[in-house]
Order: structure tokens, then sequence, then C-alpha cells
């Protein structure tokens, strides 16, 4: 992504960091030619990230799983322990 000298200048001026920036064009809202996030859309991404970071937290205290999939069907699955005894 190019910053134009405008750009840089109001990033400079109101505290908005080029991960910010990012952040937004990844994550926010499109309305016409501007991407937006908001306290609601940042609460319900922070609750999605919660989800998964407690997932995750579960995954890691399992060691992992693996997932056998086959023309989009899941055959079987196990923990990734008994994968690393084969």
């Amino acid at each position: 992504m190019k910053y134009t000298y405008h750009s840089q200048n109001r990033m400079n001026q109101r505290g908005i960091s080029k991960e910010m920036i990012e952040f937004t064009l990844n994550h926010g809202s499109i309305n016409g030619d501007a991407y937006i996030t908001n306290k609601k859309v940042l609460r319900k991404m922070i609750e999605h990230l919660n989800k998964q970071l407690t997932l995750a937290k579960k995954l890691i205290d399992k060691g992992g799983v693996v997932v056998i999939v086959n023309n989009d069907s899941v055959i079987t699955t196990y923990d990734y322990e008994s994968y690393k005894a084969y």
C-alpha cells in the first residue's frame, strides 16, 4: 500500500499507525471507498478472537489434533501424540 504525503501527515497528527490501517483494511467493513472499524465491529472481533484463543489452549492441552479428510469429508481424527507414534 502506498501512503501519500497527506495521509502520512494525518497519521502522525492523529496517532494512527500503519498497523492500524492494515488491520482496518483487512477486517473493517466497506462503505463506498472507505474501510471502517468501530467499537461494535472491534468488540465482535475481540469476542471471536477470545473464543479462538480458548480453543487453541484446549488444543495445546491435547497436544494437537490430526484430521484426515478425503473429498470434503472428515474420515477420522485423533490426538497428535498418537500420530507421532506411527
